[in-house]
């Protein structure tokens, strides 16, 4: 997985401000935290683990941001393709930034362990361009999952 770069946080930071401009939401001190906060996080997140670790940042800032605004601000954050929300095996929703909006990746999950492993996969890509062809539709996007034990 590539590493996120300042300039693509700046571009993704662009694209959430033209979605509150678009839907005529207000750019809010919270909401910017939530992005800037999320922004930094590598690896998946559930709302519960990411708002208990949101305390020691919000003891920094004058923003006190509620359980409410964190997952709407979440919602949003999904909206513009900037967060992916999964929920894996019935479990509660998982969410994570995306580092490329162009580039995608699965997910392999250890259900013993639990590791979440993501990958890329050229074969995926090509069978997506042949259902594109096939059915004459562009796929928007796309989310396979496996599920392993150890052997």
């Amino acid at each position: 997985m590539k590493k996120k770069n300042p300039d693509n946080i700046e571009i993704i930071k662009n694209i959430f401000l033209k979605h509150l401009e678009d839907n005529k939401m207000r750019v809010t001190g919270e909401r910017l935290a939530v992005f800037d906060f999320v922004s930094k996080t590598d690896e998946h997140f559930e709302v519960d683990s990411l708002f208990a670790d949101m305390r020691h940042y919000m003891n920094k800032t004058k923003f006190r941001i509620s359980r409410a605004t964190l997952y709407n601000t979440l919602d949003i954050l999904v909206e513009c393709g900037i967060v992916k929300k999964y929920q894996f095996a019935g479990k509660a929703f998982e969410y994570e930034f995306v580092k490329d909006i162009k580039e995608a990746h699965h997910h392999l999950i250890n259900t013993e362990t639990k590791k979440i492993i993501e990958f890329q996969d050229k074969r995926i890509d090509k069978i997506k361009r042949e259902l594109e062809i096939k059915h004459g539709v562009v796929i928007d996007s796309c989310q396979l999952t496996f599920y392993a034990h150890n052997k």
